[in-house]
């Protein structure tokens, strides 16, 4: 094959490649675009965020054994929409073990997914905790759940969180959890009454 011959495939190699990586990046686009539209604003799902906003006293019950009393002790909660009403921003300060005690947390609804999600952070700990769930218009319950590696004991362990709208002025969270094969157990309740 000549040279001349060899250039004029390669260039047109080349010019078809450059063809399709630009209709691939038009395509791209495209579909970043269809996602933003689509899955960009916020939905009919965060309408329901709107009773959980404002200042909120907490009383907070903690079980380090269930067959044991509760530890008990108050804390503040507030909570705001952010980032053009997507998501719950919520801030906590209490005490853990009678010390210090703050946590951040994030909840939404991912219109992709179709899931409720939350992420939490504290004061207590390194991690960064995340789950998916539901929301129960009956009961007014948001279900989350999470199944994970007790760092402690190296077991699986499954997690369920509820938080329940009792009326404008009070809501109830419990937080249940199922180390291995042992039976489910609640390990806190915080019932939240809003600040007049």
């Amino acid at each position: 094959m000549k040279l001349s011959t060899l250039l004029a495939q390669m260039l047109l190699l080349t010019a078809c490649a450059a063809v399709v990586m630009a209709e691939d990046k038009a395509d791209q686009k495209k579909l970043f675009q269809e996602y933003f539209e689509k899955f960009g604003p916020p939905g009919p799902e965060q309408k329901l965020f709107e009773p959980l906003l404002g200042s909120w006293d907490a009383k907070v019950k903690m079980w380090m054994d269930p067959n044991e009393a509760p530890q008990v002790s108050d804390g503040t909660l507030q909570r705001k929409l952010i980032l053009g009403g997507r998501f719950v921003h919520e801030d906590f300060d209490g005490k853990l073990m009678d010390k210090p005690f703050q946590g951040i947390g994030l909840m939404g609804f991912d219109r992709a997914k179709n899931k409720f999600v939350t992420t939490w952070i504290d004061s207590a700990s390194t991690a960064m905790h995340t789950s998916q769930g539901t929301y129960d218009e009956s009961t007014k319950t948001w279900t989350f759940k999470k199944e994970d590696t007790c760092p402690i004991t190296g077991k699986p362990v499954k997690m369920r969180d509820t938080l329940r709208i009792v009326s404008p002025d009070e809501q109830q969270m419990e937080m249940y959890r199922q180390l291995g094969d042992e039976k489910e157990i609640k390990t806190m309740e915080i019932t939240l009454t809003r600040k007049k």
